[in-house]
């Protein structure tokens, strides 16, 4: 909690005085958590993982989780966000130039919009290629 006093006087009339104070708090990051992605590594579109933030604590409720998948090139897609800490879904295959890596960020922020993040990192392959063709001779 802090107080703010700012305080007003006149060069020629130092009489003529005042003051004003402010009282405000400031919200700290929400915090004592982690996270993780299970299993390490899995193909795309095939494999469901589990993002899972486990832990957090805040005073300012509720706590929002948005996961955040890094695609390269400076573009990046929302995998979930809302009020669960955990969320299954399948994921896109990772950089193929990274060893089919896909970067995660979950951000985790409080009632004020106070916010922290945890990075963490998943192994996405690709699934092989069928030929639907030759799956009717």
């Amino acid at each position: 909690r802090y107080r703010l006093k700012l305080e007003v006087w006149s060069k020629t009339d130092v009489e003529n005085k005042g003051f004003s104070i402010y009282e405000f708090t400031v919200s700290s990051i929400p915090f004592g958590g982690n996270c993780s992605v299970q299993p390490p590594y899995g193909k795309g579109l095939d494999t469901i993982f589990l993002l899972d933030c486990d832990n957090w604590n805040d005073t300012h409720h509720p706590i929002a989780y948005d996961f955040v998948a890094s695609l390269g090139n400076g573009l990046y897609s929302i995998l979930s966000f809302g009020f669960k800490p955990f969320d299954s879904l399948t994921l896109p295959p990772g950089d193929l130039e990274a060893n089919h890596t896909m970067n995660i960020t979950a951000m985790i922020s409080n009632y004020y919009g106070v916010t922290t993040q945890e990075q963490f990192s998943v192994q996405v392959g690709t699934i092989p290629y069928v030929n639907k063709t030759k799956l009717v001779e």
